[in-house]
């Protein structure tokens, strides 16, 4: 990465600090932004948004993902990204109807 912007690697590490960030930290958000655009698109599966993040395997995908986002890949595509005590406020499964006020 270094190589691409035309700076050594201690002058990119320096840089990021002076930022408040380090590169691992970049490429995390990176990675956790990306994820939670791919899983809102429902035509691509879980497998697939971990490959194209270059995951060797669904397992650590899942693992990375629960610990940016509290939820699983599956439980964030469910809920469509809210969090968990946004629950309350849905209807309940399989009714078909919404609360009437």
């Amino acid at each position: 990465m270094p190589t691409r912007l035309s700076v050594s690697t201690s002058t990119l590490k320096r840089r990021l600090a002076e930022e408040g960030t380090t590169f691992r930290e970049v490429r995390e958000s990176w990675l956790r932004e990306q994820a939670i655009a791919l899983l809102l698109d429902p035509t691509i599966t879980i497998s697939q948004v971990a490959a194209d993040l270059a995951y060797g395997d669904l397992s650590n995908f899942s693992h990375a993902f629960k610990r940016w986002t509290g939820q699983s890949p599956r439980e964030f595509r469910h809920t469509r990204g809210h969090p968990p005590d946004d629950l309350s406020r849905a209807s309940p499964a399989g009714s078909g109807r919404r609360d009437q006020r």
